[in-house]
């Protein structure tokens, strides 16, 4: 099996072959079992998920479910324990992740979280998601390997997590939803992992643990186990991150041996689109409010960010150089994430 289409007829040996052709290892003799998450007697509902038999060794399902959406800001949980799901050495991750991403877009498709939390496919993808997160460890520091693994995980956790937490709505929650939404990650020791926020993920390890905007101190303290894994800033980052609102820069697909061509041609279709550099009428230019916020990052000691903007454009900015209103409007029919409030937001901000 090459793609994820048309998985509600897989039967149990199909999806088990998907597994392992995408670099899973499947053993152990657990089963996982799946039933009566719809609160109420009413649209109560069992999904059949027999083709994970085995891959989670021995871990309830509700124990899962309840650690994703119970209230924890949780997209997938990992215990560590021996039934883990271990990879074959020389898989790209990235390439998997990609492909979790395009069946979550086939899976949503233009349903609400209502209609969405009532298919078969939803839960289907959920425990598919969790096999593979639940499996993950960080590849060496340093490598493009580490850089696709987590540009592809942050733009598919950002989706699930909008899903599964909710979306924030209000400045506020925005605020506090990069530091409050995590995942699981594990370590290459293969025994431990550790929670890490969207901002870490990418504050944190894409960005040299720079502070985040409207931040007072770096997502990642200097006890934080994931330090060794952070990366030399690359700007060209911001041109491939999609945080969920209609402002980001579109998706696009990165790859271990390919990510440094793929963040170029990224890069400059960004800035030669509408969204990343436009020319105003009268004279002038105006550009992502994302290179304001990220500034740092592309004024360096060898070019200027209207120098870089100029560069992947293919022409001078002449004239004066203004930022975009950012657009926050996401999805219609989502749910609503709620924050922990503006005094706890505000701890989180100042670290």
């Amino acid at each position: 099996m090459s793609e994820v289409s048309g998985i509600e007829d897989w039967t149990s040996d199909d999806k088990v072959s998907w597994l392992r052709g995408k670099g899973v290892s499947v053993g152990g003799g657990g089963k996982w079992k799946i039933g009566d998450l719809k609160k109420g007697e009413a649209g109560r509902k069992r999904v059949d998920l027999s083709w994970a038999e085995g891959v989670l060794g021995g871990r309830e399902c509700r124990e899962l479910y309840e650690g994703m959406v119970g209230g924890r800001d949780l997209i997938n949980r990992y215990d560590g324990g021996d039934g883990r799901v271990i990879w074959k050495d020389g898989v790209d991750k990235a390439d998997a992740l990609a492909e979790l991403r395009a069946r979550l877009t086939e899976v949503k498709a233009e349903r609400t979280a209502e209609e969405l939390e009532g298919t078969e496919e939803w839960w289907e993808f959920l425990g598919l998601y969790n096999v593979v997160i639940d499996s993950l460890t960080l590849p060496p520091p340093g490598t493009g390997e580490l850089k696709a693994l987590l540009m592809e995980l942050y733009n598919l956790s950002i989706k699930v997590s909008f899903s599964v937490n909710g979306a924030p709505k209000s400045t506020l929650d925005r605020l506090g939803y990069f530091d409050a939404c995590k995942v699981r990650l594990g370590l290459p020791d293969n025994k431990s992992s550790h929670l890490i926020s969207f901002n870490g993920i990418e504050n944190g390890l894409l960005r040299g643990n720079r502070v985040p905007p409207y931040h007072m101190k770096p997502s990642l303290t200097q006890e934080s186990p994931f330090l060794p894994w952070t990366l030399p800033c690359d700007y060209r980052i911001h041109s491939g991150l999609n945080c969920g609102a209609a402002s980001c820069p579109p998706v696009g697909q990165y790859t271990s041996e390919g990510i440094e061509e793929e963040l170029g041609t990224a890069w400059r279709s960004w800035v030669k689109g509408e969204g990343g550099a436009r020319r105003k009428e009268g004279g002038g230019w105006e550009v992502s409010m994302i290179m304001k916020w990220y500034k740092e990052d592309f004024d360096d000691e060898g070019s200027t960010m209207v120098q870089k903007v100029g560069e992947g454009r293919g022409e001078v900015l002449d004239g004066k150089v203004g930022y975009m209103v950012y657009d926050w409007g996401i999805e219609e029919g989502g749910k609503t994430w709620k924050g922990p409030g503006i005094w706890k937001t505000i701890r989180r901000v100042l670290g």
